[in-house]
């Protein structure tokens, strides 16, 4: 679903604990291997024309993660109503209630 050939690649610290960051240059083939770090997809393509919107669900606080999911499926059936494609993914830490949606 990438509108580029490659996406990026989350980084990492000295210790090897992923980071919420996505530098200029982590970048990984469409075409290869899943990558074993989180990943981001670009919205735009190679000539920044939009291809893709995003929505963010946040699950900010413990329990919160049952509405996060309850939105974003609810968006995902007005999409489709309209004739366009969702695809929903699991965004931050999981666990302990805290889980949100893209």
């Amino acid at each position: 679903m990438s509108p580029r050939a490659k996406v990026r690649i989350a980084a990492v610290d000295a210790y090897g604990h992923v980071l919420n960051e996505y530098r200029p240059g982590a970048d990984h083939s469409v075409d290869g291997d899943i990558p074993q770090r989180p990943w981001a997809v670009h919205l735009t393509d190679t000539d920044r024309q939009f291809r893709l919107i995003g929505f963010d669900f946040d699950a900010k606080t413990e329990g919160s993660a049952p509405a996060s999911a309850r939105d974003a499926q609810t968006l995902a059936g007005f999409l489709s109503e309209v004739g366009l494609p969702a695809v929903i993914c699991e965004s931050g830490p999981s666990g302990a209630g805290t889980c949100g949606w893209h």
